[in-house]
């Protein structure tokens, strides 16, 4: 099975990337995988004009890689958060190519839409993924962060944090995740807010309501602290675009 077509996008900052490098392999990769490596050599070039194209202040730039041609776009950067408001809910995966970024961005959309905010991605066990943006992270009883080990979207802002501390990859299971999102000690990470404190949102949507759906807790202090000097270093890191 090939995908119609994948993609990659991150914050750039006045031209500048945090594991801009990470960036090009995982890419790169997926599309040599999928649509030979005469395309994924394209994707040099595409960097290139990238760090030449892309406006000042804070861009979200997109490239998209298909079978037939691979082409970028500079967009205006959302606004970061520090925190990520995530619904209580386990959906079961239902992506045709988990480790891809792109194919299955409809279904991913498409089911945010429904239920109203972002939620967790679950496998056939019950052990969580990732979000539907972000990969996720706990913070265990020793401080240091765990991860969900599973087939999703490797992580190229997990691929940084790993540089500087340690992280393990260990099934988490859903009611964990829960426990640690009610505890404030779960974290996001992606490519456009670098790390956010997960938590509930204050209201379960209309199709949620009466499911069982945990209540929200406010994050701890100190773990927002940390998401806040993680995301100073993730910035400083920053390398120029090209």
């Amino acid at each position: 099975m090939t995908p119609q077509s994948m993609m990659d996008s991150f914050l750039c900052v006045d031209g500048r990337v945090t594991n801009v490098e990470g960036h090009k392999t995982r890419l790169k990769t997926a599309v040599e995988a999928h649509f030979g490596w005469r395309r994924a050599a394209e994707l040099d070039d595409i960097y290139a004009r990238l760090g030449s194209g892309v406006g000042p202040g804070c861009r979200f730039p997109r490239i998209r890689v298909d079978a037939e041609r691979s082409t970028w776009q500079d967009r205006p950067a959302p606004q970061r958060q520090i925190r990520q408001v995530v619904a209580g809910v386990a959906i079961r995966d239902q992506r045709q190519f988990p480790g891809i970024k792109g194919p299955d961005i409809q279904w991913l959309t498409d089911t945010a839409h429904e239920i109203g905010t972002d939620y967790f991605i679950v496998d056939s066990e019950g052990c969580v993924l990732e979000t539907n943006t972000s990969a996720v992270l706990l913070i265990d009883d020793e401080g240091e962060f765990v991860t969900c080990a599973g087939h999703n979207l490797p992580s190229t802002t997990v691929q940084w944090l790993q540089l500087h501390v340690r992280v393990r990859a260990v099934p988490l299971s859903f009611p964990d995740v829960v426990a640690a999102v009610r505890a404030g000690r779960a974290v996001s990470a992606n490519a456009l807010h670098g790390f956010r404190m997960l938590t509930f949102s204050p209201t379960p949507p209309p199709s949620m309501r009466g499911s069982g759906r945990p209540e929200g807790g406010a994050p701890g202090s100190d773990t927002l602290t940390r998401v806040s000097r993680l995301n100073e270093l993730w910035l400083q890191e920053a390398t120029p675009l090209s």
